[in-house]
């Protein structure tokens, strides 16, 4: 039996891949004479926007002000949310592994998010389905990598360190739950070596087979 009660997961490029390219793409044909270089700069910046929109320090809306206001951003706000949540397609390979984990090991999700984006993927991916619970940067007013979100994780979930497991794909951020003494899988769609991964932490293919199909995705 594994030591292993909970699997943290990442959503962005784990359970969903990111449509990022593409978006920022649209985004920069939304903004008249804004230079590639100049809008990754922008939404890079932890101070600017995009992070306090992570971090439940502006809403949808204001976020969205922030846009026009700051890159010249021609689509209203309506426009602008189809866009923005046009960002994500599943990641089937990973949503089966973990549908066949569930009622093996608990399954967290442990995302960087933000209101706009967890909202549609709740409604669009069924979440609640495949997770125990979810633990969300833009509620809890702090994101990866700082210790503290992954300190809320294991106090929500109820276990220590070394019984929880964490899969993401931001090697800065597996770093960091490794500092904890959390045992931390870097995911890049290398789905072979993530149940290898597994087969080492005592979740063996042989023991998830029969489990309930997750459907969302």
């Amino acid at each position: 039996m594994s030591d292993v009660k909970v699997l943290f997961c990442d959503l962005g490029n784990v359970v969903v891949r990111l449509k990022d390219r593409d978006f920022h793409a649209r985004l920069l044909e939304a903004c008249p004479g804004l230079r590639a270089g100049a809008l990754r700069d922008y939404l890079e910046d932890p101070r600017g926007p995009r992070f306090r929109h992570e971090v439940g320090g502006m809403d949808a809306p204001r976020f969205h002000r922030a846009l026009v206001r700051d890159l010249g951003l021609s689509w209203g706000f309506e426009e602008f949310l189809g866009h923005f949540n046009d960002y994500f397609t599943p990641n089937r390979p990973m949503v089966r592994t973990l549908s066949l984990l569930r009622g093996r090991v608990r399954l967290w999700a442990l995302s960087n998010t933000n209101e706009a984006h967890i909202l549609h993927l709740k409604n669009r991916y069924r979440l609640h389905e495949l997770f125990e619970g979810l633990i969300l940067s833009n509620e809890l007013g702090t994101r990866k990598p700082e210790k503290e979100i992954y300190r809320q994780a294991l106090k929500r979930a109820g276990v220590g360190a070394g019984q929880a497991a964490y899969v993401d794909d931001v090697g800065e951020f597996v770093g960091a739950a490794r500092a904890l003494g959390i045992e931390s899988f870097q995911y890049r769609f290398n789905d072979a070596e993530f149940r290898r991964w597994l087969e080492g932490l005592g979740l063996k293919p042989g023991q998830i087979r029969g489990a309930k199909a997750y459907t969302g995705c």
